[in-house]
C-alpha cells in the first residue's frame, strides 16, 4: 500500500526533506497558511518534489498554476510514477500531452475538469501502453460555460478511436462529454 503524504505551503521543502521515501503525495490546494493566505502550489513548488525518489503516485487536484512546465520538471525520472490526478488543473492543455510519453508506467491519469484537452491531447494517450484507468470528464459548469470555443477545446468521437486501440485500458470516464456519440462508443 503506498503512503500518501499531504503537502501544504511553507513546509513542503521541510517535509520532503524529513521523509524522502514517500511513495504518493497530494498537495493540499485551498488550505490556509500561517498568516491566513490560501496555498495554491505553483510550478516552481512542485519541482521541489525532485528529492521523492521512491514516488509512485502524484496527486494535483485543483492546483490551477500548474502548467506542462512544472509537470515536466517536477521528477527527474517520470517513469516511475504510475498514478497522475490532475483533475481541475485549468492550465493543462494539448501541449502537456508532447511529453506523456516519459510517464511510461503510468497505469492511472485523471484529467476531470480540464476542459482545454481535445482529441489532439488524447491520440497522444497512445503511447501509455500500461493505461489502465482514464478519466476526461468535463465538469459541469465547465461544459455548460460560454467559454469561447478556443479556450474550451472538445473530445469526439475521434478520441474514442484512439482509446480502442488502447487494450489494456480498462475504466474510462467521460462524463459530460458531449461531443462523443452512440458511434463513438461503439468504437
Amino acid at each position: 500500500m503506498l503512503t500518501e503524504q499531504h503537502f501544504r505551503g511553507t513546509n513542503l521543502k521541510m517535509l520532503i526533506e524529513q521523509k524522502p521515501r514517500i511513495h504518493a503525495v497530494r498537495l493540499g490546494v485551498g488550505e490556509k497558511m500561517q498568516d491566513g493566505q490560501e496555498w495554491i502550489p505553483t510550478d516552481s513548488e512542485l519541482e521541489q518534489l525532485n528529492g521523492l525518489r521512491s514516488l509512485k503516485s502524484l496527486n494535483l487536484t485543483g492546483c490551477k498554476e500548474i502548467t506542462r512546465r512544472g509537470l515536466t520538471n517536477f521528477c527527474l525520472t517520470p517513469g516511475k510514477i504510475r498514478v497522475l490526478i490532475l483533475d481541475n488543473c485549468p492550465r493543462i492543455t494539448n501541449n502537456f500531452f508532447d511529453y506523456i510519453v516519459h510517464f511510461n508506467n503510468l497505469e492511472k491519469l485523471s484529467l476531470r475538469g480540464c476542459f482545454r484537452i481535445s482529441d489532439q491531447g488524447i491520440e497522444a494517450l497512445s503511447s501509455l501502453k500500461r493505461l489502465l484507468h482514464l478519466d476526461i470528464s468535463v465538469h459541469a459548469t465547465e461544459a455548460a460555460s460560454d467559454s469561447p470555443k478556443s479556450e474550451c477545446p472538445t473530445v469526439t468521437n475521434a478520441a474514442m478511436r484512439t482509446l480502442s486501440r488502447m487494450t489494456l485500458l480498462h475504466t474510462l470516464e467521460i462524463e459530460q462529454c458531449k461531443e462523443i456519440t452512440d458511434e463513438g462508443i461503439l468504437l
